[in-house]
């Protein structure tokens, strides 16, 4: 695919740009590190929902405090309506942004009903948010037929422009955002990247993230890019972490891009690797709008989605994986192989016995048709022998860590580094007689569509055409990270030859793609859950285009993939809410000493460059302004409502 060409003023107004930030990358200069649009003050970072129940939903939010602010409690309210304008009011509620969750803003407002849009937004400082728009799941025994996910991973800000993210917000026809990790990365400015980028989407703050204050101001200024800013604007999400929201390749006591004692960057000397896991958990408990259990290492988690589905989450990084084995020179010569059989010791896990007995459990009594596991790494097998010289790359940044195992080429840090587990769970299923499960995965930054059987080269236990698997796996692209084609410059023009050798070597890959960035739609019927593959044609300059690459569906109780010759079509939903906020009053500047505090802001009260800070200086003067108005109900009515 070639790159798209863009109208200057759709890139602004992308951009998020006003006033003299405009100005400037009209006139050619670099754009911002992150795009500050001060008609959203103080909710610069938007508004977002998440973990859908039947009657309730996670609403988040944050508010940048003024300029000056003494670190005291913002009062918050918010509101829920069934439209866009917030007049047909259903819940109003109260809560506070603190310095003690990095002013962010989380409510679950319940009472709601089942399968249902609603509308909210948020007012603090005398200030409203975007009106955002939701979606509930759907109840047990509501009947519903019909489930579209749109389905993302991998997006690194110092790759590119967030087009993926784009290309779903133009889209009307979802009813989720499922985000299977990596949603931030930990690099520092002019690291892992797009050369064609530096200067342009330079991550903020410039060092790696290390501490809870990095991680924070990390976060906020991905939320700060204005097409993931739109996205949660307009759909719920799901998600769930994958290694790069704390570092490459974690696992529960360490990660292969923690170094304390030889540290890649100053500020990561002397950093215990259970503060920095638990800083980087921390934080994307406040700044993600997942369902807090009470524990911010814990996200693995069931959300029941009616009658046919079961959304059931895993944590394969950081809860329970054993340390990946290490890629060493096998006394051979003939490559990189392993001096033990350690992927198949019994006692390394990728999950905790815990969590594997919670997940088991979860599939056996699942009251969905399709059990959708929402997880990181790829569980089928993945025999790269066909590629030998990918070895070669393993030591680059993000890369799969390729290991000869019998003649095998396996990529240690998935489900192949851990085949005792990967059999658990493939037994859980065979052995239960537990049909329609559809694994959804990310981190590879490559498109699959596999079937998943413990023994695939085996044709008397599968056969791609008569059967043999147990459930299905679809793998979705990078939204901008490193491509394994772009990585492995070598095969980049010639990938129709490496997937074919693939296949070969691999009788369950039914379909992949090693080059393209973009996204996948799950349509779910009682008939099917198809997988529909779309790639943006660049992300090196903005835009929303599209096409559609491939489909692939597991019909009912088959427990394999076939092709499908068309993509799914869903239903539209309501308009979509405007990507500014509702206009509030404006009072004249006060001058109460009270309404701009000069004492300096405590425990995170400031916040660094990428998120805000100084830029809403001019909040201070509108600190004591009157609150949207809001046409509120009676408990009384909401109750009868309800």
């Amino acid at each position: 695919m070639t790159p798209t060409t863009y109208d200057r003023r759709a890139f602004l107004r992308r951009a998020g740009l006003t006033g003299a930030a405009a100005a400037a990358v009209a006139a050619g200069l670099p754009r911002p590190a992150a795009a500050q649009d001060i008609e959203l003050a103080p909710f610069l970072h938007g508004v977002a929902s998440g973990d859908p129940l039947a009657d309730r939903v996670i609403l988040w939010t944050r508010v940048t405090p003024p300029q000056g602010h003494d670190g005291s409690d913002i009062p918050v309210t918010f509101v829920v309506a069934t439209d866009p304008d917030l007049q047909d009011v259903v819940v109003t509620g109260e809560t506070a942004a603190t310095a003690a969750r990095d002013w962010t803003v989380k409510v679950d407002p319940t009472g709601l009903d089942p399968f249902t849009y609603y509308f909210f937004g948020f007012t603090a400082l005398g200030r409203s948010s975007l009106v955002a728009r939701t979606k509930t799941a759907p109840a047990a025994g509501a009947g519903n037929d019909h489930l579209r996910f749109g389905l993302v991973s991998c997006s690194s800000y110092q790759h590119g422009y967030f087009n993926a993210y784009a290309s779903l917000a133009e889209r009307d026809d979802l009813d989720l955002i499922v985000h299977l990790g990596d949603y931030i990365y930990e690099y520092p400015a002019g690291g892992y990247g797009n050369a064609e980028m530096q200067g342009i989407r330079d991550h903020e703050p410039p060092v790696e993230m290390v501490a809870l204050a990095e991680y924070r101001a990390r976060h906020g200024q991905y939320k700060l890019d204005p097409d993931l800013r739109r996205l949660h604007q307009l759909f719920p999400f799901v998600t769930t972490w994958d290694d790069h929201e704390s570092t490459d390749n974690s696992w529960r006591d360490g990660a292969n891009n923690h170094n304390p004692d030889e540290p890649d960057t100053p500020n990561e000397a002397g950093v215990p690797w259970a503060q920095r896991k638990a800083d980087a958990q921390r934080a994307y408990d406040e700044w993600m709008p997942i369902r807090s259990t009470g524990d911010p290492a814990v996200i693995y988690r069931h959300l029941p989605y009616g009658d046919l589905a079961d959304l059931i989450l895993l944590d394969t990084r950081l809860e329970g994986r054993d340390e990946q084995v290490e890629v060493v020179l096998g006394v051979e010569g003939a490559g990189l192989t392993l001096v033990h059989a350690e992927v198949s010791d019994p006692d390394r896990h990728i999950i905790s016995p815990t969590q594997m007995s919670w997940f088991q459990d979860r599939l056996s009594s699942a009251t969905g048709q399709w059990k959708l596991v929402l997880q990181q790494v790829v569980v089928g097998q993945w025999n790269v022998g066909a590629i030998p010289r990918l070895g070669e790359f393993a030591g680059l940044p993000d890369t799969p860590k390729i290991i000869a195992d019998g003649g095998n080429g396996l990529n240690p840090d998935s489900w192949d580094g851990y085949t005792a587990d990967r059999d658990r769970f493939l037994d859980h299923l065979a052995d239960n007689g537990i049909d329609d499960v559809v694994v959804l995965t990310g981190d590879v930054h490559s498109s699959w569509a596999m079937d998943l059987t413990k023994d695939p080269s085996n044709p008397l236990v599968y056969n791609p055409i008569t059967g043999g698997s147990v459930g299905v796996e679809f793998v979705v692209p990078s939204v901008t990270s490193g491509s394994i084609a772009e990585i492995a410059g070598p095969f980049a023009d010639g990938q129709a030859v490496v997937v074919a050798g693939l296949q070969a070597a691999n009788p369950h890959l039914r379909w992949a793609d090693l080059k393209e960035h973009g996204y996948a739609i799950l349509d779910v019927t009682p008939e099917h859950a198809q997988a529909d593959w779309y790639f943006n044609p660049t992300v090196l300059e903005p835009t929303s285009a599209s096409t559609h690459a491939a489909s692939w569906k597991a019909e009912a109780g088959t427990n394999r993939l076939t092709a499908s010759t068309e993509a799914a079509a869903g239903a539209p939903a309501p308009a979509q809410p405007p990507a500014a906020p509702p206009s509030a009053p404006t009072p004249e500047p006060t001058t109460d000493p009270t309404a701009t505090p000069t004492t300096p802001p405590t425990d995170g009260g400031g916040s660094l460059p990428a998120t805000g800070g100084g830029a809403v200086a001019a909040i201070g003067a509108v600190a004591a302004a009157a609150a949207l108005r809001l046409r509120n109900r009676t408990s009384a009515d909401a109750d009868a409502e309800s």
